[in-house]
């Protein structure tokens, strides 16, 4: 995995319209954009919790759930493991997540607005 950069320009993140206040700043990683999970999810509407023993975010919104294993990276949606190149990792204490991978799978619509440098997310919370 490539070193995360900072970019110049935060990109923004819009929810349902509304800027999103986040803690952390999304980070660029691999041409992702990646956002710290708390912040996000839960102003989805999504149940957010760490797992201690497995050492995963267990996020559940209506009857998904999605497990992201941070020590093999694994993703699972309702059981079934998903195929992807795009992992959770730590940075400054805080799990980021591949905001279109994660949203996506847990029924939002999500698309890059590159004009504005911002990421819009549509979910019926």
């Amino acid at each position: 995995m490539s070193t995360p950069q900072l970019v110049k320009k935060s990109i923004q993140v819009l929810l349902n319209g509304n800027e999103m206040e986040l803690t952390m700043p999304p980070l660029l990683i691999n041409n992702s954009t990646y956002v710290p999970l708390r912040g996000v999810f839960e102003q989805m509407g999504v149940n957010v919790r760490w797992d201690v023993p497995s050492r995963a975010v267990v996020a559940v919104k209506g009857s998904t759930t999605l497990i992201l294993n941070s020590v093999t990276g694994q993703t699972t949606v309702n059981g079934k493991i998903i195929a992807t190149d795009q992992k959770p990792v730590f940075i400054n204490d805080s799990v980021y997540v591949p905001l279109r991978l994660i949203s996506e799978m847990l029924g939002a619509q999500v698309e890059w607005d590159a004009g504005a440098y911002a990421v819009r997310i549509n979910s019926n919370k």
